[in-house]
């Protein structure tokens, strides 16, 4: 993956090549060994194989991953698995009154 920083004129700002494991939220990129926190202009994250140059257009936009890489919202997702927990441990105490 990369990441594109670009501005509001679609001039490519600064690009960071060979991320891999990325998380991407509203203002900030992280990846397996490095983050970019803080982010005030556009970026995108794009396969590697998209090619860029000093500047991007819309067909290039329209490639962005980030939606698909979204931190996961951890706190969110750890109360529904209790919730899911919690039912599975009164069905297995149900099952054992049948027994």
């Amino acid at each position: 993956m990369k990441l594109v920083l670009y501005n509001n004129e679609n001039k490519v700002l600064d690009v960071y090549k060979n991320i891999s494991k990325v998380e991407a939220g509203t203002d900030e990129v992280t990846w397996n060994d490095g983050a970019v926190k803080g982010i005030k202009a556009n970026f995108i994250v794009l396969p590697d194989e998209v090619e860029i140059g000093e500047t991007i257009d819309q067909s290039i936009i329209d490639l962005d991953e980030k939606t698909k890489l979204q931190k996961k919202n951890l706190i969110q997702e750890n109360e529904e698995l209790k919730g899911r927990v919690k039912s599975l441990e009164e069905t297995v105490l149900t099952l054992m009154d049948w027994v």
